[in-house]
């Protein structure tokens, strides 16, 4: 899981954060038997000034959309 997390964090670098965590939330989610981690992001940007709330998931999805649903199976988004 670290790997993950650090590829997230790696990817999500080209949004210019101010701010970004990344909290692996799976132990949360164990009882549901699903594939790929649950992960919580919190992140702020220069980039997401004047931007709706949906085109900043918009651009955060863009950049991890290939590992979902696989390696990811939830992300929870909060924008600082």
């Amino acid at each position: 899981m670290e790997n993950l997390k650090k590829e997230v964090l790696l990817r999500l670098n080209i949004l210019e954060p101010i701010t970004l965590e990344v909290h692996d939330d799976s132990h949360k989610h164990s009882t549901h038997g699903a594939e790929g981690s649950n992960l919580r992001v919190l992140i702020s940007s220069k980039l997401f000034e004047g931007k709706t709330y949906l085109d900043k998931h918009r651009l955060v999805y863009k950049v991890l959309q290939d590992l979902m649903p696989h390696r990811i199976h939830s992300l929870e988004l909060k924008f600082l």
